[in-house]
């Protein structure tokens, strides 16, 4: 099995995504202290020995979780890996008391913020990072609980 840092970069190359700074992927060679240990969580999916998919999140504060490195191989995509990747990730982050899902895309990656959108989370804001229109979504759960 590939590991987890050439499989986002395979995945960023293959979708045109970003510049292949390895600044951006420093998070990928220390998941354990960047995700795990602070009370976080990293998924992967995988499909006959590869991944295909992949999500995490950590903690903001007590109440809030990051969602972070949510990625779908483009040749998997819309087949649901996505979804269940993000279920699993609210349903571990709500188990571990967090009311408050919080995350970033960009304007042109179309299908995250459909996936976004269509889960409950709403923009609250817009940045332009460089050539890149970032969007930025929250969600909160505290209703429901």
């Amino acid at each position: 099995m590939q590991p987890v840092s050439s499989t986002w970069r395979s995945f960023r190359k293959r979708a045109e995504m970003l510049t292949d700074g390895a600044e951006l992927d420093a998070d990928l060679r220390a998941i354990r202290e960047t995700y795990i240990e602070p009370g976080g969580a990293f998924f992967v999916g995988e499909l006959d020995g590869e991944i295909v998919a992949m999500g995490a999140f950590k903690p903001v504060d007590s109440r809030t979780a990051e969602i972070k490195r949510m990625r779908v191989d483009p040749d998997h995509q819309r087949r649901g890996y996505g979804q269940r990747i993000l279920d699993t990730l609210e349903a571990t982050a709500t188990e571990r008391e967090f009311t408050t899902f919080v995350l970033d895309t960009t304007a042109r990656q179309t299908g995250a913020r459909r996936l976004y959108e269509k889960n409950g989370y709403r923009e609250t804001r817009r940045k332009t990072v460089g050539e890149y229109e970032m969007l930025f979504y929250r969600k909160s759960i505290e209703e429901r609980i």
